[in-house]
């Protein structure tokens, strides 16, 4: 809850984020999310989560870099430990999904993963199913 580490820690993963513009690859948010560590402050620990993980989809958007938010097993965090759990915490978080085009003919996956990121209707969470 400290503000002075949870800048520190989105000013981290905005240089991953450039790193990964460079890479032309997606960036996986998992175990820097920590625990919650009072199950009566989920509400305020979960927003600050929703803050960062909003702010840090619009910069990688600006580089054409999704976000994929992982699901980490129960003995190492708290929360969002399963697919269904993080499912829903990011449709409440997110607009509305919508599954990126079919590939297109004769480009390379990198290059279609590339063209899709600069697609405006592209979800920037893709660690979910989008339907």
């Amino acid at each position: 809850e400290d503000t002075a580490i949870r800048a520190a820690a989105i000013s981290r993963l905005r240089e991953h984020i450039d790193l990964c513009a460079q890479l032309d690859c997606l960036l996986v948010v998992g175990t820097m999310r920590a625990q919650i560590p009072d199950p009566a402050r989920r509400q305020s620990c979960e927003a600050y989560l929703s803050e960062a993980l909003l702010e840090l989809a619009a910069y990688g958007r600006e580089l054409g870099v999704g976000l994929v938010v992982e699901s980490i097993m129960r003995y190492i965090t708290n929360y969002l430990n399963t697919v269904p759990e993080t499912v829903d915490y990011l449709r409440r978080l997110a607009q509305p999904l919508r599954r990126p085009g079919p590939p297109e003919g004769g480009q390379g996956q990198a290059a279609q993963d590339a063209q899709r990121r600069k697609d405006p209707t592209f979800h920037p969470f893709m660690g979910i199913p989008l339907s």
